[in-house]
């Protein structure tokens, strides 16, 4: 298997892979995720080729089995953090059949080394409730839960008049 940064010819195997991840995504939560379609790519597309976007593609045989994409932040015009370089983890996923064969773990090295060499002190990203298996995937690999994010869904129909 190898790392390597992905470029725009990679568009075509990244979009499959976001396609299994957002399907999944919209399995378990349809209220926060559509259904994955056509402007995916296009979104993809432009993302590749956005400077402050790094994207690794893992490789086996030649196919694409995988794909991070990561971006540096600092908070230097925000008083209250420290302004130190944070790496930022936006999307990991694997091909469903490539899963445990060692390309997320790879990935992820790719990324903590960039990271490194880029002086961030953290990495962080974040992961649905409902996705076990990538939380099992990112304690193994030494992180551990910071913050929670939590929601309240609304009921956004319109109420009957009272009579």
């Amino acid at each position: 298997m190898q790392v390597r940064r992905a470029s725009v010819e990679d568009l075509d195997a990244i979009f499959a892979l976001n396609v299994q991840i957002g399907d999944m995504h919209h399995q378990h939560a349809p209220h926060l995720f559509a259904t994955p379609g056509p402007s995916g790519r296009a979104f993809l597309q432009q993302a590749l080729q956005e400077a402050d976007k790094y994207f690794w593609v893992a490789e086996h045989q030649n196919k694409v089995i995988g794909f991070l994409s990561a971006r540096l932040e600092s908070f230097e015009h925000i008083p209250h953090l420290v302004d130190d370089p944070m790496c930022h983890v936006n999307t990991i996923v694997v091909d469903r059949d490539a899963r445990g064969t060692g390309a997320g773990k790879a990935l992820m090295a790719a990324c903590t080394q960039w990271a490194k060499d880029n002086h961030a002190t953290v990495i962080k990203l974040e992961v649905m409730t409902f996705n076990q298996d990538a939380q099992a995937f990112y304690q193994a690999l030494g992180f551990t839960p910071d913050s929670i994010t939590m929601m309240q869904r609304l009921n956004c129909e319109p109420e009957e008049p009272a009579q």
